[in-house]
């Protein structure tokens, strides 16, 4: 085998190897390019979907805050009116009880009074 044989063989083989690396450099940069189309694409389908779950997401913010504060009010309402309930509540039994303590008493005198007698 000759040196210039040999010589050839191996450009021979260089070139197959530079020919596999180049469509394997073009494969890859097709690929790259669909991928990049595909991801552009999934983001122009997306945005409005994304949009609409900021709004929802702001929506449902803007709800819990409202619910919050009716919850406040409900809380202070119900508070407010349990206070007064108990204080009309009060205000109605004190003359019953104060009734009841001259009943006692009346009722007690008459006993040691009907007992001497």
């Amino acid at each position: 085998m000759s040196a210039d044989l040999a010589l050839s063989i191996i450009a021979i083989v260089m070139v197959v190897f530079l020919l596999i690396g180049l469509g394997l450099a073009l494969a890859l940069w097709r690929t790259l390019s669909i991928m990049v189309r595909l991801a552009q694409r999934a983001e122009q389908e997306l945005n409005p979907l994304i949009f609409d779950l900021r709004m929802i997401l702001a929506d449902a913010k803007k709800i819990s805050e409202t619910a919050e504060q009716q919850v406040r009010r409900v809380d202070h309402t119900m508070h407010y009116l349990s206070h007064n309930l108990m204080d009309a509540a009060d205000a109605v039994m004190a003359p019953v009880y104060r009734m009841r303590i001259w009943s006692r008493a009346l009722a007690t005198g008459m006993r040691y009074f009907f007992r001497r007698g």
